[in-house]
């Protein structure tokens, strides 16, 4: 499963649905996977201390990242283009595209995406 920006915004902001999911997930030894776009979403909030900055970098290694390559850029254009997304979110879907496998996600607007398997309700 991918996992999106919001998810992991959530879980450090300390949203207990967020944080439910993400320690399930991890107590099954699910396969985690961020795009490397989630790592700058996470990490560039201008109010974020230091030591939160530490935190969020420590927690962010629990999953697998992906790097953004011409091949997702080129997928998250049609994503862009298609849907009309912001870059971050045509990109994480992309990723997900990708990588063909499901994006967990509390965006509503991504529901309407129809290429991949959007989970929500988890």
């Amino acid at each position: 499963m991918l996992i999106d920006s919001n998810i992991i915004i959530n879980f450090l902001n300390r949203d207990q649905t967020a944080f439910d999911l993400i320690r399930l997930l991890l107590i099954q030894k699910r396969s985690l996977f961020i795009s490397s776009i989630t790592i700058t979403e996470v990490l560039s909030f201008p109010t974020m201390s230091p030591e939160d900055f530490e935190i969020s970098s420590t927690f962010l290694k629990n999953f697998i990242s992906v790097s953004f390559n011409n091949q997702i850029a080129i997928k998250a254009s049609f994503f862009k283009r298609k849907y009309r997304l912001a870059f971050a979110d045509a990109a994480i879907v992309a990723t997900a595209a990708m990588l063909r496998i499901p994006l967990v996600t509390r965006d509503k607007q991504l529901e309407k995406i129809t290429e991949i398997l959007i989970k929500n309700d988890l």
